[in-house]
């Protein structure tokens, strides 16, 4: 047994974790849910009883709202519409439509979709809560939960530095630079435009001398190969922003 397997074997075990490469997802969402994803593993992880992944995904997509003239990609998920933000444009430009198009085009990979654009309500309060320009928003998370009735708040963080205890009850939501976690080729985060990939930590404990961070990363297909332990040290080297999620 390796390093990792022993660190791994002394944490608590959990439900298992889940990917974001969901077959019943479209390609372009899977390509680009790993915040969600996540979220939907860190309220497993706390044992809260959800619906099938995709209609969650679906659900969180949905959450969405803007005050500004949107783009979307009109797609499906398990033969329900469903319009996925692609990126708001508070200054239209000739080139605007060709800039969403791209996009969704280059996440596709034979998705079956296409562009709208709807325009903006000054009247709503909008709800950053994902588009597939930026992936997932931190700021749609506290409404979403909500949303879903569960009595939970969280907190955006903008620090790199992680608490030195996590209450058994609560997760982290963990913005980090995936290419400096030492992953192999084949689980490389599929976007060039999105600068930081999430992963749900749950559970920051000592093993000797050494402080760690186990995660379930959605990038693995095998949920075996998801469970990941680093050390908090170089978690923090590659972190840019966490969201703490918490009873409220």
């Amino acid at each position: 047994m390796d390093r990792i397997e022993r660190e791994k074997s002394m944490l608590t075990p959990i439900e298992i974790p889940q990917t974001q490469f969901d077959k019943e997802l479209p390609v372009m969402l899977q390509r680009t849910s790993c915040g969600i994803a996540s979220l939907y593993t860190g309220l497993r992880y706390m044992g809260y009883r959800l619906p099938d992944y995709s209609i969650f995904a679906r659900d969180y997509v949905s959450s969405a709202r803007y005050s500004v003239p949107t783009y979307f990609a009109r797609t499906q998920v398990r033969g329900t519409p469903l319009d996925i933000p692609i990126d708001y444009y508070p200054s239209e430009t000739t080139n605007d439509l060709d800039k969403a198009n791209k996009i969704a085009s280059s996440l596709g990979n034979g998705d079956i979709f296409h562009i709208w654009k709807k325009e903006g309500d000054s009247s709503i309060q909008p709800q950053m809560a994902f588009s597939l320009s930026r992936g997932f928003d931190h700021r749609g998370v506290n409404p979403f939960l909500h949303q879903l009735g569960l009595p939970l708040k969280a907190e955006i963080i903008e620090s790199s530095k992680l608490p030195d205890y996590l209450d058994p009850k609560s997760f982290i939501l963990a913005s980090i630079r995936q290419n400096e976690l030492g992953y192999p080729i084949s689980a490389k985060l599929p976007t060039q435009h999105i600068s930081t990939h999430i992963v749900p930590i749950l559970q920051i404990g000592e093993i000797g001398t050494t402080k760690l961070a186990l995660f379930a990363d959605p990038v693995f297909i095998n949920p075996e190969d998801a469970l990941q332990v680093r050390s908090v040290q170089s978690i923090e080297a590659c972190m840019e922003k966490y969201t703490i999620i918490t009873p409220e």
